[in-house]
């Protein structure tokens, strides 16, 4: 949303540098020139509220290791230089989430060593803070979400053994840990994703294996012990019959839905 209208748009670049916004209506997009950046070089794009102000902004790594930030304005992005990551680290993971809790979005992204560095921008420039390292290769899943409920987005990883790793923010400013939460099978191959599946304030990792049975993974206090992993459903129901199954905590019982229905993110409980 880069105009604060509450209607998301979509944005793209030019082979010569162009952007061009799709500024939705709620019916229709306008595409509106953005602006013009390099025509080459870019390795990695992400929009988030960077400046705190309501509407949506695009910010663009460069291989020269520069951040650029175009903020959202009523139809154009001001484009400006942020700050400075690496040229030669070999970025990779880049997301966004709001990791200090200024209600500004911030930039996490992990080094091929492993080493991970969250880009915090104050007033327009970048301050880099390391938080920790990670074993160098082997994360399949990389997501940001808040998992211990303290209103800080913590950074999440599923690696190939099937472990799960919280970099967890440190409310009283200090510090950033790294913390092993939980496995899951590593005989499996997941799709994870993250949200508050079971309504207790704080994020679960969830997880599609690839025969379309879900897992998930929650936390169950504040210092990140994590409640035991247990099946979560399957996206195929059972043929001319119930075929889903949702573990509903509240009740404590195993909650089987009719076949026809499908397992969609939201608040069922």
């Amino acid at each position: 949303d880069f105009n604060g209208d509450g209607n998301d748009d979509v944005v793209g670049r030019t082979a010569t540098g162009q952007l061009w916004i799709g500024q939705s209506n709620g019916e229709v997009f306008q595409n509106l020139y953005g602006g013009r950046v390099n025509a080459t070089g870019w390795e990695d794009v992400v929009v988030g509220d960077f400046d705190g102000n309501g509407t949506d902004d695009l910010a663009s790594r460069h291989v020269t290791g520069q951040w650029w930030i175009g903020y959202g304005t009523d139809g154009r992005f001001d484009i400006k230089y942020a700050g400075q990551w690496s040229g030669t680290a070999n970025w990779q993971d880049v997301v966004v989430g709001d990791f200090d809790g200024d209600q500004q979005d911030d930039i996490a992204g992990r080094t091929a060593a492993g080493a991970i560095w969250i880009a915090h921008i104050d007033n327009g420039r970048i301050r880099n803070e390391f938080a920790g390292n990670w074993r160098a290769n082997g994360w399949e899943n990389v997501l940001v979400g808040d998992v211990d409920g303290d209103q800080l987005d913590d950074l999440i990883g599923l690696n190939d053994r099937g472990e799960i790793y919280v970099n967890l923010a440190n409310p009283n400013g200090g510090r950033r840990v790294t913390d092993f939460i939980d496995r899951w099978d590593p005989n499996h191959t997941y799709v994870a994703t993250v949200g508050d599946f079971n309504h207790d304030g704080r994020d679960d990792i969830a997880g599609l294996d690839e025969n379309g049975h879900w897992v998930m993974t929650s936390l169950v206090t504040d210092q990140g012990q994590p409640q035991n992993t247990r099946p979560f459903g399957a996206t195929v129901p059972g043929n001319n019959g119930p075929g889903l199954f949702v573990f509903t905590r509240r009740f404590g019982v195993m909650q089987q839905l009719d076949g026809n229905d499908l397992l969609t993110a939201g608040n069922f409980l």
